[in-house]
């Protein structure tokens, strides 16, 4: 084909793919994985450095790589369930079940059913944690009781529908646990996410599959008639 030709081509297969790339699912929850530190969500809870020489106390967090290491409460020794580079998850020393241990204002479609999915671990074995998803205040879907071993990282998912209109959520975790003020109630989170699972479009606009095939047949057609021009 001559240069033109074949730019059109490489074009055409560059929209395709920024098209299904725009169409594909995306996480909507920011630094889910904690690798980017104490940052993008809020907490009612008090921050404590994960430095080795801390004691931690109900109604307090923290950012940490191994609450066994790096605190002195005798926590079990695990490391965080992402595998990556900062290898970082969120510790949550149990408070009141009316404060937010992790909260965040998502960004959403309207009509729209998201999964959540979080992981959960249990840094001892006493009095274990109940947790609970909130939108907008509201408890949604079951209760999650972290697992009895400590340390064992277990998958934590409830699903998430927004109303008509709604552009926005009020996302957050609660400890359940109405006797955190004894001893135990002490858990970590890691690799939080909320990814559609359905997203029907508005009236009289294309399944995301069918407005590929519209972008990849309408560039089709413009390469014909260039092609029939020349001819």
């Amino acid at each position: 084909l001559p240069s033109r030709f074949g730019g059109l081509f490489l074009v055409r297969t560059a929209l395709c793919a920024l098209v299904l790339g725009t169409l594909a699912s995306a996480d909507q929850i920011a630094n889910g994985d904690f690798s980017a530190g104490d940052s993008g969500f809020t907490t009612d809870y008090s921050f404590e450095a994960a430095n080795g020489a801390i004691h931690t106390t109900p109604g307090h967090y923290s950012i940490t790589s191994n609450p066994g290491v790096q605190f002195t409460n005798g926590y079990n020794s695990y490391t965080d369930h992402t595998g990556d580079g900062p290898g970082l998850m969120l510790f949550v020393d149990g408070s009141a079940p009316s404060a937010n241990a992790w909260a965040q204002a998502v960004t959403v479609s309207p009509s729209t059913t998201y999964t959540f999915t979080g992981w959960v671990a249990s840094a001892d074995t006493e009095n274990i944690a109940t947790m609970g998803l909130f939108v907008n205040g509201t408890q949604v879907g079951a209760s999650m009781m972290a697992p009895a071993a400590a340390g064992v990282w277990t998958e934590w998912q409830e699903t998430v529908t927004t109303g008509a209109g709604e552009m926005s959520i009020d996302l957050a975790i609660r400890d359940l646990n109405a006797d955190y003020n004894t001893s135990g109630d002490d858990f970590t989170l890691d690799d939080l996410s909320l990814v559609a699972a359905s997203a029907p479009p508005p009236s009289g606009v294309p399944e995301p599959a069918s407005l590929a095939s519209m972008v990849v047949a309408a560039l089709s057609g413009l390469l014909f008639l260039r092609k029939a021009r020349r001819a």
